[in-house]
Parts: structure tokens; C-alpha cells; sequence
């Protein structure tokens, strides 16, 4: 019997009212290479998705001890490769500890408006920016 689909816990990062955005990797092994997309990630074995986000955002961006709010979750979102997965959905502002952060994973870091975000984005990173823009 194989392990079940690990849920994926993902962050929309807030600075200055802005969207930090990570550019994935331009590598084939990893789904939506060189796209810009939330940061975040699969849970471990055991561990909840609130402790996931803060794991992901630690390894990702350096930045420890963020405070952050469920925003949704949804059992029926589809992953890269069509596979059913849990997934939930953080928000955080990190404004104040923004000048601390070090990219730790992908091949860059940007800031952005809503209506100004980077192409090639994730389809599933821009609804979930648009949706949070508009109940700001």
C-alpha cells in the first residue's frame, strides 16, 4: 500500500500591501519550473499544515517565528500532475521582519502589486492573490 498525497500548505506573504513572490527553479523535475509562484510546500509525515508553513517560509526565506492566519482550505484541489490533494492557504504580513529575509530556495524573490504580477505565475498563485486582493 502506498503512502497517501502529503497536504500542501502555502503562504500569500504580504509586504508594504504588496505579494512576495518566490521564481521557482527553471529545472524539469520540479512542477511549474520558472514560474513565480506563493511560497510554501508538502507537509512531513505527521506534521500539521500551520507547523508546515512555518517550516517552508523558514527554509525558503529565513524568516522564523511569522505569525500566520488560515485563510481557506480545500480538499479538492488538483496538483501539477492532476493528483487530489488537501491544500491550505495562510496569510502573513512580514513587513517588519521583510530586510531579514535570504532566498533559500528558488532562483529569486520579487515584490509585487496585484495588478502588476510577474509572468510566467502559477494559474493557482494568481487566483489566490486576486482572491485575497479583493477582500483587503
Amino acid at each position: 500500500m502506498s503512502e497517501p498525497l502529503r497536504a500542501i500548505a502555502v503562504a500569500v506573504l504580504t509586504v508594504g500591501g504588496r505579494y512576495a513572490l518566490q521564481h521557482r527553479d527553471d529545472v524539469s523535475h520540479i512542477p511549474w519550473p520558472g514560474h513565480w509562484s506563493l511560497f510554501g510546500g508538502t507537509t512531513e509525515p505527521g506534521e500539521t499544515p500551520r507547523v508546515a508553513i512555518g517550516r517552508e517560509i523558514t527554509e525558503e526565506l529565513g524568516l522564523a517565528g511569522v505569525d500566520f492566519v488560515p485563510l481557506w482550505s480545500s480538499s479538492e484541489y488538483r496538483d501539477f500532475y492532476g493528483r487530489k490533494r488537501e491544500l491550505f492557504v495562510f496569510e502573513a504580513d512580514v513587513t517588519a521582519v521583510w530586510a531579514t529575509h535570504r532566498l533559500g530556495e528558488g532562483q529569486g524573490v520579487g515584490v509585487f502589486d496585484a495588478g502588476a504580477l510577474p509572468e510566467p505565475l502559477v494559474p493557482v498563485a494568481r487566483r489566490m492573490i486576486e482572491r485575497h486582493a479583493r477582500r483587503a
